[in-house]
């Protein structure tokens, strides 16, 4: 059942950092690199101009935009790429309702919203 959740929660981040991939690309913000992991780098290729890589340690993801080019946009964009994300989660969440898959989406869609009330 661990393995299940685990397996859940990193794919959950890949779509989260996916959904604010595809908001920069829609909104023409260069991303450099999508990453799901941290610790030892375990493989990584290039497509296109983003190069993914995953590492060892499932416990975190990213994606690494141009922040100037983020900055730059208006903000109804900016917010876009940043809650995009979260909107993939939640949609996740709700097409497979009932299932650990959901329960990782909706916790992790949850609390990448807390830092809005800070």
């Amino acid at each position: 059942m661990l393995i299940l959740y685990c397996f859940s929660f990193a794919l959950a981040m890949l779509l989260h950092e996916l959904g604010h991939l595809i908001a920069a690309r829609v909104c023409r913000v260069h991303a450099r690199e999508l990453g799901l992991g941290w610790g030892p780098l375990l493989c990584q290729f290039r497509l296109g101009s983003v190069r993914y890589k995953l590492h060892a340690l499932p416990v975190g993801a990213y994606v690494r935009l141009d922040m100037n080019e983020l900055q730059g946009r208006p903000l109804d964009q900016q917010v876009f790429m940043l809650l995009a994300g979260i909107v993939v989660n939640l949609i996740a969440a709700s097409a497979t309702a009932g299932t650990a898959f959901s329960l990782m989406n909706l916790l992790l869609a949850m609390t990448n919203l807390l830092p809005l009330y800070q």
